[in-house]
């Protein structure tokens, strides 16, 4: 049953366009919105353990390398073209310990989407890495 509840609340959400990327924040493009954090949720309950999406610096990485960081509203424009109903949303969540927030400039976690590899420990140093010389 919850999970019938959690694919009602992804359909509805995508199909009225809350996680497009003309309802984000603008002034703070890294926030995430309510409807934001209950999609994230609902697609990563079975990942996600004890983390919090609420407030949470979030990367999102893509590509079939888990190679190609893209933006929130990137992200949440190619969530909104798919009938989650239909399909298994293939996501990883990479929770990061508080040295790696340290060493990624405050990220606490990266989404990984649409990858066709199992992230490796050097691959998540990589990213962690990215994600230092982004913000610079």
């Amino acid at each position: 049953m919850k999970t019938l509840v959690k694919i009602l609340v992804l359909v509805c959400l995508t199909k009225t366009g809350l996680c497009q990327s003309n309802n984000l924040d603008k002034n703070d493009p890294d926030q995430l919105t309510a409807a934001e954090v209950t999609i994230l949720d609902s697609l990563l309950a079975n990942k996600r353990g004890n983390f919090e999406f609420k407030q949470k610096k979030l990367a999102f990485v893509t590509g079939s390398s888990a190679n190609k960081f893209i933006t929130k509203a990137e992200f949440f424009a190619t969530l909104n073209k798919y009938d989650l109903r239909q399909i298994q949303t293939p996501l990883n969540l990479l929770i990061l310990s508080a040295e790696e927030k340290k060493n990624s400039n405050g990220y606490d976690a990266i989404i990984i989407s649409w990858s066709k590899v199992a992230i490796s420990d050097s691959h998540k140093k990589r990213l962690i890495e990215q994600l230092k010389i982004k913000e610079h």
